[in-house]
Protein backbone atom coordinates (compact mmCIF):
# COMPACT_ATOMS: atom_id res chain seq x y z
CA UNK A 1 0.00 0.00 0.00
CA UNK A 2 2.87 2.65 0.81
CA UNK A 3 4.52 1.75 -2.50
CA UNK A 4 0.85 2.70 -4.51
CA UNK A 5 0.54 5.91 -2.20
CA UNK A 6 4.09 7.08 -3.07
CA UNK A 7 3.57 6.40 -6.88
CA UNK A 8 0.27 8.55 -6.45
CA UNK A 9 2.25 11.12 -5.10
CA UNK A 10 5.05 10.87 -8.04
CA UNK A 11 2.64 11.25 -11.02
CA UNK A 12 0.98 14.16 -9.26
CA UNK A 13 4.31 15.86 -8.59
CA UNK A 14 5.17 14.69 -12.48
CA UNK A 15 2.11 16.11 -13.79
CA UNK A 16 2.58 19.28 -12.00
CA UNK A 17 6.02 19.28 -13.00
CA UNK A 18 5.01 18.93 -16.74
CA UNK A 19 1.74 21.67 -16.43
CA UNK A 20 4.70 23.78 -15.08
CA UNK A 21 6.88 23.57 -18.37
CA UNK A 22 4.51 23.64 -20.64
CA UNK A 23 2.97 26.91 -19.39
CA UNK A 24 6.66 28.22 -19.45
CA UNK A 25 6.74 27.58 -23.20
CA UNK A 26 2.99 28.37 -23.81
CA UNK A 27 2.89 32.15 -23.94
CA UNK A 28 5.84 32.15 -26.58
CA UNK A 29 4.03 29.49 -29.09
CA UNK A 30 0.94 31.39 -28.94
CA UNK A 31 2.32 34.99 -29.60
CA UNK A 32 3.97 32.85 -32.77
CA UNK A 33 0.54 31.60 -33.55
CA UNK A 34 -0.83 35.00 -33.19
CA UNK A 35 1.09 36.63 -35.50
CA UNK A 36 0.78 33.95 -38.19
CA UNK A 37 -2.73 34.99 -38.01
CA UNK A 38 -1.82 38.30 -38.60
CA UNK A 39 0.21 37.71 -41.37
CA UNK A 40 -2.58 35.16 -42.91
CA UNK A 41 -4.49 38.10 -43.30
CA UNK A 42 -2.23 39.83 -45.84
CA UNK A 43 -1.78 36.80 -47.60
CA UNK A 44 1.68 36.38 -46.17
CA UNK A 45 3.33 33.70 -45.48
CA UNK A 46 3.54 31.99 -42.42
CA UNK A 47 7.31 32.87 -40.43
CA UNK A 48 8.75 29.42 -39.34
CA UNK A 49 10.21 28.77 -36.08
CA UNK A 50 13.75 29.14 -35.97
CA UNK A 51 14.89 27.66 -32.68
CA UNK A 52 18.51 29.45 -32.70
CA UNK A 53 16.40 32.68 -33.15
CA UNK A 54 14.11 31.60 -30.29
CA UNK A 55 17.35 30.90 -27.88
CA UNK A 56 18.53 34.80 -28.70
CA UNK A 57 14.98 36.27 -28.36
CA UNK A 58 15.15 34.03 -24.60
CA UNK A 59 18.54 35.15 -23.62
CA UNK A 60 17.24 38.90 -24.79
CA UNK A 61 14.10 38.24 -22.25
CA UNK A 62 16.38 37.11 -19.94
CA UNK A 63 18.81 39.39 -20.14
CA UNK A 64 16.52 42.31 -19.65
CA UNK A 65 14.83 41.12 -16.37
CA UNK A 66 18.30 40.07 -15.09
CA UNK A 67 19.57 43.85 -15.92
CA UNK A 68 16.22 45.44 -15.72
CA UNK A 69 16.53 47.61 -18.70
CA UNK A 70 13.91 47.57 -21.62
CA UNK A 71 15.97 48.29 -25.02
CA UNK A 72 16.95 47.09 -28.18
CA UNK A 73 20.94 47.74 -27.02
CA UNK A 74 21.78 44.89 -24.06
CA UNK A 75 24.25 46.47 -21.67
CA UNK A 76 26.02 42.69 -22.37
CA UNK A 77 25.09 42.09 -25.46
CA UNK A 78 25.39 44.78 -27.28
CA UNK A 79 23.53 46.24 -30.53
CA UNK A 80 20.86 43.56 -31.71
CA UNK A 81 23.32 42.81 -34.75
CA UNK A 82 26.12 42.17 -32.65
CA UNK A 83 23.91 40.07 -30.41
CA UNK A 84 22.87 37.92 -33.44
CA UNK A 85 26.53 37.64 -34.74
CA UNK A 86 27.65 36.95 -31.29
CA UNK A 87 24.86 34.54 -31.23
CA UNK A 88 26.34 33.11 -34.65
CA UNK A 89 22.66 33.37 -36.11
CA UNK A 90 22.99 33.46 -39.96
CA UNK A 91 20.80 36.16 -41.69
CA UNK A 92 20.36 38.19 -44.53
CA UNK A 93 18.34 40.61 -42.99
CA UNK A 94 16.84 41.17 -39.22
CA UNK A 95 14.55 42.43 -37.46
CA UNK A 96 13.70 43.05 -33.68
CA UNK A 97 10.38 44.11 -31.41
CA UNK A 98 10.50 43.58 -27.70
CA UNK A 99 7.35 44.60 -25.29
CA UNK A 100 7.13 44.52 -21.60
CA UNK A 101 4.33 45.56 -19.35
CA UNK A 102 2.09 42.60 -20.87
CA UNK A 103 1.01 39.58 -19.25
CA UNK A 104 -0.82 38.05 -21.91
CA UNK A 105 0.52 37.80 -25.96
CA UNK A 106 -2.72 38.76 -27.15
CA UNK A 107 -2.18 42.25 -25.57
CA UNK A 108 1.84 42.11 -27.21
CA UNK A 109 0.60 41.24 -30.28
CA UNK A 110 -2.11 44.16 -30.33
CA UNK A 111 0.20 46.89 -29.23
CA UNK A 112 2.66 45.93 -32.16
CA UNK A 113 0.19 45.21 -34.34
CA UNK A 114 -0.87 49.48 -33.33
CA UNK A 115 2.86 50.61 -33.92
CA UNK A 116 3.94 51.34 -37.15
CA UNK A 117 7.41 50.12 -36.96
CA UNK A 118 6.61 46.68 -35.05
CA UNK A 119 3.43 46.30 -37.73
CA UNK A 120 6.22 46.92 -40.41
CA UNK A 121 8.44 44.11 -39.31
CA UNK A 122 5.27 41.60 -38.10
CA UNK A 123 4.17 42.02 -41.78
CA UNK A 124 7.45 41.98 -43.97
CA UNK A 125 7.50 39.65 -47.21
CA UNK A 126 11.66 39.99 -46.56
CA UNK A 127 11.28 38.07 -42.75
CA UNK A 128 10.62 34.13 -43.27
CA UNK A 129 11.72 32.85 -39.77
CA UNK A 130 10.91 33.96 -36.47
CA UNK A 131 11.92 33.30 -32.72
CA UNK A 132 9.85 34.21 -29.55
CA UNK A 133 11.25 34.63 -26.00
CA UNK A 134 9.12 35.42 -22.92
CA UNK A 135 10.76 35.90 -19.28
CA UNK A 136 8.99 37.52 -16.20
CA UNK A 137 9.94 37.98 -12.99
CA UNK A 138 6.32 37.43 -11.45
CA UNK A 139 5.73 41.11 -12.07
CA UNK A 140 7.32 42.43 -14.80
CA UNK A 141 6.77 40.72 -18.34
CA UNK A 142 9.50 40.76 -20.93
CA UNK A 143 8.93 39.77 -24.52
CA UNK A 144 11.17 39.43 -27.75
CA UNK A 145 10.26 38.76 -31.39
CA UNK A 146 13.36 38.18 -33.68
CA UNK A 147 12.49 38.02 -37.35
CA UNK A 148 15.18 36.54 -39.78
CA UNK A 149 15.59 36.23 -43.28
CA UNK A 150 17.95 33.21 -43.64
CA UNK A 151 21.52 33.74 -45.43
CA UNK A 152 21.15 30.11 -46.31
CA UNK A 153 17.53 30.40 -47.71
Amino acid sequence: MKDVAYLKKLTILLLLLSALNFAATYPEEVLMELINQHRAEYNLAPLETNWEAARVARHKCEDMKLYNYFAHHSPVYGSFFDTLDNFNIPYQSAGENIATGYSEPEAVVKAWMASPNHRKNILSKTFTEAGVGYATDGFNHYWALILISSSTG
